[in-house]
């Protein structure tokens, strides 16, 4: 929810910033802080940010601080009339947290700092070392291909807005 009011935000682990719709940005009053120039996969363009103030996930954590959101138009808003989504939530909102993304069950855990690879490792999982990819700061991880003797084969981003996997040859 965002003041209170309940809101659907995918959730997209290859986005800085947040992203909402300007029908949302308008019924919530919400904030412009300024502008930018937005890149994504139609190109660059000129967009304006607001502060998202008070945000609380569905399992009751609240994110303690406002996020920066671009105002942008969302495709996947009406895609499906059942799960009207209002926007996407970005890295900057989970950088504070240690992720645990489930996705046969569908949902994703946060847990504090530091404390996610114990879980996990109680729960049978393994830990998946990631670096930060350098200017834009998205989440990586290093492939290896079999008998490369641990040598990263290709760096592959941790997108989960993303509807495909791709690799470059």
């Amino acid at each position: 929810s965002i003041r209170g009011e309940p809101v659907e935000l995918m959730l997209d682990s290859g986005l800085s910033e947040g992203l909402v719709t300007p029908a949302l940005a308008a019924r919530l009053a919400l904030r412009r802080s300024g502008r930018s120039q937005g890149e994504g996969a139609g190109g660059v363009s000129d967009v304006n940010l607001v502060e998202v103030p008070d945000l609380v996930l569905g399992c009751g954590v609240h994110l303690g601080r406002p996020l920066t959101a671009v105002v942008s138009d969302f495709p996947q808003e009406k895609l499906d009339q059942a799960l009207p989504l209002s926007g996407m939530l970005g890295y900057q909102a989970l950088q504070e947290y240690d992720v645990d993304l489930d996705f046969p069950r569908a949902r994703f855990r946060l847990w504090p700092a530091g404390q996610g690879a114990a879980m996990a490792r109680k729960a049978g999982l393994r830990d998946v070392v990631a670096v930060l990819l350098p200017v834009f700061g998205v989440l990586c991880v290093r492939v290896m291909a079999p008998g490369s003797g641990g040598a990263a084969a290709a760096l592959g981003i941790v997108d989960t807005g993303a509807s495909f996997s791709a690799i470059n040859a």
